[in-house]
């Protein structure tokens, strides 16, 4: 799977780096397709089947009983590539396994984080682990996932209410939206009433993580009412939630469970447990990982609340990036995935990320922005001697 915003350029790098023999692609992916294999004298353009998925012929095919005479698959053979960077530059594929995938997805299920009666709403691209490993767990249960065309708040929150979704499946950029649009309507109520409401809002802050009464839920009862009474929490993940868009929603009433995983991971591999989250924390490993916290410099393990990298251990770990045996090695050592992520554990058990080794820039929506492919392009312009990028501190910005 690719991201299908990508141009000519980058979808061919990686056409020619997976070594691909057929492409899915749609009618509004077609042009930039068909760009990509344009140069017939490339590897990229020989031998590829194009299957257009939207097209009459292929409905056809997929209802014929041949379509059931599924390939022979082992658990240990690689399910899917997913590049996780290099669009621009050199591609890295992370090789993950139908063991991967169907050891993570069960072990958010025996969490019991997600139910048998529950109806789950993604607003992400599917070329991202985390929402596929999410569609995944649905397919599993034999419950409900919905996809939402927009992310513009009302039809979101119509949405909500209307398929009766008790989870919501997204990333930070989305959660502080919505902290946001409610706030922003308190703030616009006449008179004296926002200060009074945001007084409240405080209270509830402290009194919530104290004593577990949800307050929120009762006065901001026409905030509820309007996502519908059965929706149970709001899953983020993908990038670092702030701990402050967390405790205002918890705040508001709504349950907010953040997670932690990375492409090579499948990705799950930390939740907060609905009983008992902590603002700040990615949680607690699932049953089947390992997780340790590793010197950088002198490889040595670290104990509670000391700084290190997060390494991993557990089936969902990946066989290793796709024809680069250097780069896994520099990653998996002795059945360990060192995450390049900086952090600590603290007495309980819960994951803390505060970094990254590498330099990496997250954004809030969870896109990662390389500085050194940001770097190459601006280095092509003859009036730039010497050039830094970094992010700047703001969510999701980005400077040079």
């Amino acid at each position: 799977p690719i991201d299908a915003q990508l141009g000519p350029h980058e979808i061919r790098n990686l056409f020619i780096d997976s070594q691909s023999k057929v492409i899915f692609y749609s009618t509004q992916t077609e042009p930039n397709v068909q760009k990509a294999l344009e140069d017939t004298g490339t590897p990229a353009s020989q031998d590829i089947t194009l299957i257009k998925i939207d097209s009459s012929d292929f409905q056809t095919i997929c209802g014929t009983e041949d379509i059931q005479n599924y390939p022979q698959v082992s658990a240990g053979d690689v399910a899917s590539l997913i590049y996780t960077s290099g669009t621009t530059g050199t591609p890295k594929g992370v090789q993950l396994t139908h063991r991967n995938f169907c050891t993570d997805a069960y072990a958010v299920i025996d969490a019991k984080i997600v139910t048998p009666n529950d109806h789950l709403i993604s607003v992400l691209p599917l070329h991202h682990t985390y929402p596929f490993i999410c569609f995944m767990i649905s397919i599993f249960l034999g419950i409900t996932t919905t996809f939402t065309p927009s992310l513009k708040g009302p039809e979101l929150i119509q949405t909500i209410r209307e398929k009766g979704i008790t989870i919501l499946i997204g990333v930070p950029q989305l959660l502080e939206l919505i902290r946001n649009g409610i706030f922003n309507k308190i703030r616009q109520l006449p008179s004296f009433l926002p200060k009074i409401l945001l007084s409240v809002i405080k209270i509830c802050r402290y009194l919530r993580p104290k004593t577990g009464i949800n307050l929120g839920k009762v006065v901001f009862k026409s905030v509820h009412k309007s996502m519908g009474k059965q929706l149970r929490f709001f899953a983020s993940g993908g990038a670092k939630l702030s701990p402050d868009v967390m405790k205002d929603l918890e705040a508001l009433g709504f349950t907010v469970v953040e997670g932690y995983g990375l492409t090579e991971t499948a990705p799950v591999v930390t939740f907060n447990p609905l009983a008992k989250r902590k603002p700040g924390s990615v949680g607690k490993a699932l049953p089947s990982v390992d997780v340790k916290i590793v010197d950088p410099e002198k490889d040595k393990v670290l104990g509670p609340m000391e700084e290190g990298e997060i390494a991993l251990k557990g089936p969902m770990v990946m066989t290793g990036y796709y024809k680069n045996k250097h780069e896994t090695q520099k990653v998996l050592k002795e059945g360990w995935f060192f995450s390049g992520d900086i952090g600590y554990l603290d007495s309980d058990g819960y994951v803390f990320i505060t970094g990254r080794l590498k330099e990496v820039i997250v954004l809030s929506s969870g896109k990662n922005i390389y500085p050194e492919e940001v770097e190459k392009k601006y280095l092509g312009i003859p009036h730039i001697k010497e050039l830094c990028v970094m992010g700047t501190g703001d969510q999701g910005s980005v400077d040079a």
